[in-house]
């Protein structure tokens, strides 16, 4: 149970950058290149970690700070 709360963060992050872009998740996808499973599972809360590859290139994609979306 307490890794929940930073599940949700990370989903909740990871939702609301790329809202604020205006993405759906197959472009995020594709302009970060990782894999569409990778987002879908991080946002429903299913993925608890994200590689670092693919943490780098969602952050640097969404514009913001790899640490702030891995918070």
């Amino acid at each position: 149970m307490t890794d929940q709360p930073s599940i949700n963060t990370l989903a909740s992050t990871l939702r609301r950058a790329r809202e604020r872009l205006a993405l759906d998740q197959d472009s995020l996808a594709q302009l970060a290149n990782v894999p569409l499973a990778t987002i879908e599972q991080t946002e429903l809360g299913e993925l608890t970690k994200l590689d670092a590859v693919s943490a780098e290139r969602l952050a640097g994609t969404l514009g913001i700070k790899t640490e702030e979306l891995l918070r």
